[in-house]
């Protein structure tokens, strides 16, 4: 490109506010945690590929609250919850631990596996840190799996009388691939970085998890017409623009003249494809 005119484009992006900006940031599943929110912020707590409802009382120990299925009775496991209690007799986590339940065959059949996804904002890199370990040693086993995207990055195994503990987690690093699988790991806008959870015995059991995702890069060019935040305009943001036609106030109003329109339609229509193309 010619110089001149790649300095007005830069100008020219500079005034719409569409270069992309630098970002570094951790995000940290124990100091993010929320009873409120699920999603919450970049993390979602899921049983297969469904993201969980939060539940008061856990019908299997009441008291717990979290992220479970149902708390009613029924198939409640998978349970995400943050342990209000510190040093519980038989239990090895305390106060503000992330903790998980995997499924077993009374409680979650029919369930999906216990995870957390990380949701990446920006082009860069990332960085996994953190382990896991079981809660109580009752004879009992889950694997450990971590993802990008549908990839698999590494996997470990905790059990009963393994060596792994508070005082010794099983470290992400020391996972299957080495450390190399868990640093600089390259992500893009709307990847995901997922931890899965799933029992090797007839019941599962509590796993303590430790995750926090270190990430830098960059910010990519606002994309208004992504309504469903999955960074790709498509057919699901334009049956959004059609169900808001002619309202007022709307995210749909793309060019701000106070009703969804025609013009919006053209904006969404420009914008059709994977975000900051």
């Amino acid at each position: 490109m010619n110089g001149k005119f790649a300095l007005a484009a830069m100008i020219s992006a500079i005034a719409l506010g569409a270069l992309p900006t630098a970002q570094a940031g951790t995000s940290d599943l124990e100091a993010d945690w929320s009873n409120a929110n699920n999603p919450n912020g970049p993390w979602s707590l899921h049983q297969g590929n469904g993201v969980l409802p939060f539940e008061d009382s856990w019908p299997l120990i009441p008291g717990i609250a979290g992220w479970c299925t149902s708390g009613t009775g029924g198939p409640s496991l998978p349970i995400w919850f943050q342990s209000q209690i510190d040093g519980a007799v038989g239990f090895d986590w305390a106060a503000d631990d992330v903790v998980v339940h995997t499924t077993d065959r009374a409680n979650g059949a029919g369930n999906g596996s216990a995870n957390v996804v990380w949701t990446s904002d920006v082009s860069g890199t990332a960085m996994i840190s953190g382990g896991v370990w079981m809660g109580r040693d009752i004879g009992r086993g889950n694997d450990w799996f971590i993802y990008l995207n549908d990839t698999l990055l590494t996997s470990g195994h905790i059990e009963s009388g393994d060596p792994f503990s508070s005082a010794n987690p099983f470290d992400f690093a020391n996972g299957s691939a080495g450390a190399k699988a868990v640093h600089s790991v390259a992500i893009s806008p709307c990847d995901t970085i997922k931890l899965e959870l799933v029992r090797t015995t007839p019941a599962g059991d509590f796993v303590v998890v430790n995750i926090s995702i270190d990430e830098e890069g960059t910010l990519p060019p606002d994309c208004p017409a992504d309504f469903g935040g999955n960074c790709d305009v498509g057919g699901d943001d334009l049956g959004h623009l059609l169900l808001e036609w002619g309202s007022k106030g709307s995210d749909a109003d793309l060019t701000g003249d106070g009703t969804v329109n025609g013009a919006d339609l053209g904006e969404l229509l420009l914008a059709w494809g994977p975000c900051g193309t």
